[in-house]
Order: C-alpha cells, then structure tokens, then sequence
C-alpha cells in the first residue's frame, strides 16, 4: 500500500534532494581537489626520493673511487719499502 502525497510534501522532497544533490557536488569537487593536492605532494616526494636515491648512488661512486685509490696508494707504498 503506497502512501499518496501531497502537492506540498512533494515539493518539499524535491527540495531535500536539491539539497543532497548540491552537496554531493560539493563534496566531489572538494575530493577532486584533495586528490589533486595528493597528486602534488606525491610528485614532491617522489623527487625528492629519486634525488635522494641518486645522492646515494654518486655517494657510493665516490666511496667506492676512494677506496680504489686508497688501495693504489697502499701499493704505491708497499712497493716503495720494498726498495
């Protein structure tokens, strides 16, 4: 048994879906900015991860250069005592 409603109670039900509707749309659009705001930081931190990535990496070249050296120069040296 369906309940039949009034021209008024119509009206305001129309209302009250207006209502949700404009703020679903809102809130759409604040999500849409809040991703976009996520999108940015993302893209801020993954620089500064590929950045941080490549220091290491030129870190360990030259850790690894000095070592080579190091080890050239102790030979250098053994050599020379050896004379």
């Amino acid at each position: 048994m369906e309940k039949k409603m009034t021209n008024k109670e119509l009206e305001k039900e129309v209302k009250r879906q207006k209502v949700l509707i404009d703020c679903s749309a809102k809130l759409i659009q604040l999500q849409k900015n809040h991703i976009a705001e996520l999108e940015k930081l993302l893209a801020k931190q993954y620089k500064a991860i590929t950045s941080f990535r490549g220091l290491q990496d030129e870190t360990l070249e030259n850790v690894m250069s000095f070592n080579n050296l190091e080890i050239e120069i102790t030979n250098q040296y053994k050599k020379l005592n050896q004379n």
